[in-house]
C-alpha cells in the first residue's frame, strides 16, 4: 500500500470511528451461531443475512440482525481464516461496549472493520 492510500485509509478509519453509534446497552444478548462466510468484500468475509449493504468507495457498509458480540466473535473467527491477522481491537462488546474497531492486516493490506448498534435490533458494520 502506498503511502497515500495508507494515509487516506487512516483517515476513513478515523472518520468512521468519530461517526459511530455511542448507544449505551446494560447487557448482551445470548450469542447464536452464525453460519459460515459465503461472501467477501475485497478478501474481507460479510456475514451471511446481511441486510442493506452497498459499497462505497472502498468501503463496504451493511446491517445485520445479530448482537454486536455475535458480529464480534464472527470477524474474530473468520478474518484468521481468511488469512488477517488481527493488528488491534479497540472496545469489546463482551464487557459491554457499543463501539467496536478491528483493524487487520494481511501483508502490505489493511483493513478495518467498525462494529456499532444500529436501530432496533440491527448491528452496522463498515469495512475499510
Amino acid at each position: 500500500m502506498t503511502p497515500t492510500a495508507r494515509s487516506l485509509v487512516l483517515g476513513l478509519i478515523g472518520f468512521a470511528a468519530a461517526s459511530c453509534s455511542l448507544i449505551h446497552s446494560a447487557t448482551a444478548p445470548a450469542p447464536r451461531t452464525l453460519p459460515p462466510p459465503n461472501d467477501f468484500f475485497q478478501g474481507v468475509p460479510i456475514i451471511p443475512g446481511a441486510v442493506s449493504g452497498r459499497a462505497v468507495g472502498t468501503a463496504y457498509l451493511y446491517q445485520i440482525d445479530a448482537s454486536l458480540l455475535e458480529v464480534q466473535e464472527f470477524y474474530l473467527r473468520e478474518m484468521p481464516l481468511a488469512g488477517w491477522a488481527l493488528e488491534d481491537q479497540t472496545g469489546d462488546a463482551a464487557q459491554g461496549d457499543t463501539s467496536i474497531r478491528l483493524r487487520f492486516t494481511k501483508g502490505e493490506e489493511l483493513a478495518a472493520i467498525f462494529i456499532s448498534e444500529g436501530e432496533g435490533k440491527r448491528t452496522e458494520v463498515s469495512i475499510l
